[in-house]
């Protein structure tokens, strides 16, 4: 048999540098499981707060929960986008945000606008002022400008509740930005090719962390002789704390393999277990205890609940081999799917309910009552035919999968060295956002 010839290399013969190599092909899709939990969690205690103001006085920090929620996945999934492509596309970014959210928001406006017609037009008073707000995510300064207060009780805005959603899309502006010129202009590459994030995940994590810290001492310093603390709540400045701190979290877990997260997964499961119960009864504690008027919430609860949210991201992140082998609650998988829709809807139709003239003192527990079985309705509705037909393409199905929260990490993975070791880092995800979809998207409210 013929030998193959072999072609002669000159002695002197420059190597070829080194190129990128490709994200990886491995086997397995990892999901993050359970974690959705937290979505519906923030959004039950939304729920609770106006609805039933006396029971949960505190109920508005599930926006918090949100809040952290997105930023740590919004920045896990970026950086992963330039670990399997090797480029961030800002453009597709926004553009994924602006598909995941705004439909449904023009469906809340087209369903609400004219129900309220149905009570007094005073609260219809600079309502086109109010829609251009909302759609122009400016909510949160609009309600500045005009001295609204959060917890007021006197012809309350239909639409106060979209201040979350702004201050949601100037951090996706502003971070994703952040993110798109820092991880590709710091990142390396190996001599063997291998892509390394670690350097650019350093400094970013030093600014997540340290603009987090700026922004809740802003807090402090905007609340000095206030006499509404709505101000300091709606400002972008001093409430995107939590926002970072879920991003600083999603630089240091948001990925399979961190020293952080095989750190949490080689923990005994019932210390995992114990960490997350106390960490959510802690939650828990601040939204009944506390309220909007008093001091605690503004020095320690807000700061609190979103430390806490990512105590529990960091331990579901870890242990997600473990949490995969326990099938999920479909009950809180119903409300995580469909927590952006019942946030959205529930705020004017319990305004538009409240107004509508049910005598006192039915109307203690008809209007929250009816208000309730008329968003779960208005959301469900929303879900399905707005939210999934734009997310998935009409892959309805599909979708459902990718709205649990549960983050794909596919087939896909990046191999980068960190400390001068090889590591597989998650690849890509089709969602981006704490209420799903494959935009991702998470806009709480409160």
């Amino acid at each position: 048999m013929a030998e193959t010839p072999v072609a002669s290399v000159p002695p002197n013969a420059v190597p070829p540098a080194p190129r990128p190599r490709p994200p990886q092909q491995v086997s397995g899709s990892g999901r993050y499981v359970w974690l959705s939990s937290l979505r519906a969690f923030g959004v039950v205690l939304v729920l609770l707060y106006h609805f039933f103001p006396k029971l949960c006085p505190g109920g508005f920090i599930g926006v918090d929960i949100f809040f952290v929620f997105s930023g740590f996945l919004i920045t896990s999934l970026l950086v992963r986008e330039f670990g399997t492509r090797g480029h961030i596309s800002l453009a597709s970014f926004y553009r994924r945000r602006l598909k995941r959210l705004l439909p449904a928001v023009v469906a809340t406006l087209l369903v609400t606008l004219p129900l309220s017609m149905l009570i007094s037009e005073d609260f219809r008073v600079g309502i086109a002022e109010q829609v251009a707000a909302v759609l122009g995510w400016t909510t949160n300064f609009y309600e500045i400008a005009n001295g609204q207060s959060y917890a007021s009780q006197l012809l309350p805005h239909l639409y106060v509740h979209t201040w979350t959603l702004s201050i949601e899309m100037q951090f996706y502006l502003l971070w994703g930005a952040v993110l798109a010129f820092a991880i590709p202009a710091f990142s390396l590459v190996a001599r063997d090719g291998r892509v390394s994030t670690l350097r650019a995940r350093k400094l970013l994590l030093i600014l997540a962390w340290g603009g987090g810290a700026v922004s809740w001492i802003l807090m402090q310093v905007f609340l000095i002789g206030a006499e509404d603390p709505s101000a300091a709540y709606f400002n972008t400045v001093s409430h995107i704390f939590p926002l970072l701190i879920g991003s600083a979290i999603g630089l240091m877990a948001g990925f399979p393999k961190t020293r952080l997260t095989q750190a949490v997964g080689r923990m005994n499961p019932l210390v995992a277990l114990i960490i997350c119960v106390l960490a959510l009864g802690g939650i828990t504690a601040i939204a009944f205890l506390a309220s909007f008027e008093g001091h605690f919430v503004w020095r320690v609860g807000l700061l609190a609940t979103s430390l806490l949210t990512a105590l529990v991201i960091v331990v579901g992140r870890g242990m997600q081999t473990r949490l995969r082998r326990h099938r999920e609650n479909p009950i809180l998988n119903y409300l995580a799917e469909r927590s952006y829709s019942l946030y959205l809807f529930h705020w004017p139709l319990f305004i538009i309910i409240d107004h509508v003239g049910i005598p006192a003192p039915a109307s203690t527990v008809l209007v929250p009552l009816l208000a309730l079985a008329a968003t779960f309705a208005a959301s469900e509705l929303s879900y399905r035919f707005v939210e999934l037909p734009f997310t998935s393409g009409g892959k309805g199905r599909t979708s459902e999968r990718e709205t649990r929260g549960r983050t794909k990490e596919d087939a896909t993975e990046e191999r980068v060295t960190e400390g001068g070791r090889g590591r597989v880092w998650g690849g890509g995800q089709k969602g981006d956002g704490p209420w799903g979809g494959r935009a991702g998207g998470g806009d709480p409210g409160g």
